[in-house]
């Protein structure tokens, strides 16, 4: 206000000017427009997604779901699995993480995160500190939801602000809050395996990873733009799948945990009804069981 007031004459005739012409070239129609031309871009392609409305109560929600997302039926990844030879399959599952880097080129990072992990282990019942080769992680699957949630949101908020001078990462997934060296995704971990697959003379024919939280997404954007590159057959079967129907850049989906070891075990069927009757069985090119 005070600098308002003592500004020169000149200058106000100059702000007055500035601003008239603003207003006289942005009128109510012009306002209007704008506004309707947003909200048909932000909009544009709604028309082509499908809405559903998840919850109840103040948890409902409706989300956006792209008309090609599709349940991945068993029937069609096995009868793809039987037509291939060069197989990568990636699973985000409780088991061991492949290193894509590691904690020990940054020690100052664990020695802040982890003493930050304790307490909070120590106030929440049930979670959890798992030190693996790229990552620091705190789980809370087995404490309560509500209260593991909201502890593992002050977690990332306090992590965030004591590592943001360091050279990582600070994300939460599915029941977990984890720090991990800058540059080290799922993603880079699928395009390596396909990479490293070419150059063995495996051209990959067949790609199935199945994930179920934000840090998957980038295995997922890797998988499906290598369908247009060299690094995947060109008549590749490629599977990007998510667990549960949510925005995904997956293309299918399998309702829960017990549908993926269902399609697990019919996978290991053919192989072993392949291999009874081939005297090469088809390979399978790359694993990966990723516990992050």
């Amino acid at each position: 206000m005070d600098s308002a007031l003592i500004v020169s004459e000149a200058e106000k005739q100059l702000r007055h000017e500035k601003h008239y012409r603003y207003v006289s070239t942005h009128d109510v129609a012009y306002w209007a427009r704008s506004f309707l031309q947003d909200l048909e871009r932000a909009c544009g392609d709604h028309l082509r997604r499908r809405c559903w409305g998840i919850g109840f109560g103040l948890g409902f929600r409706v989300i956006a779901l792209d008309p090609n997302f599709r349940k991945l039926s068993v029937e069609h990844i096995v009868s793809a699995y039987r037509r291939t030879k060069n197989r990568a399959i990636l699973l985000d599952y409780d088991g061991t993480l492949m290193p894509t880097g590691s904690l020990n080129t940054t020690p100052n990072i664990e020695a802040i995160a982890e003493p930050v992990m304790k307490l909070y282990t120590e106030t929440t019942d049930g979670s959890t500190i798992e030190t693996k080769e790229s990552a620091l992680v705190w789980n809370y699957l087995y404490a309560d939801p509500d209260f593991g949630f909201c502890q593992a949101k002050e977690l990332l908020d306090h992590l965030e602000s004591v590592l943001a001078n360091e050279p990582v990462s600070v994300k939460s997934g599915q029941h977990v809050v984890e720090v991990k060296p800058q540059g080290v995704n799922k993603g880079l971990v699928a395009e390596h395996l396909l990479t490293t697959m070419r150059q063995k003379g495996k051209l990959p024919d067949f790609v199935l990873c199945i994930g179920d939280d934000r840090s998957d997404e980038d295995m997922f954007e890797v998988i499906m733009r290598a369908k247009t590159s060299p690094r995947l057959s060109p008549v590749a079967e490629v599977f990007a799948c998510t667990v549960g129907q949510k925005p995904s850049k997956a293309k299918y989906y399998v309702e829960d945990r017990s549908e993926i070891l269902r399609m697990l075990q019919a996978l290991a069927n053919a192989s072993e009804q392949a291999a009874k009757t081939a005297p090469t069985p088809a390979s399978c090119g790359g694993l990966i069981i990723n516990r992050e």
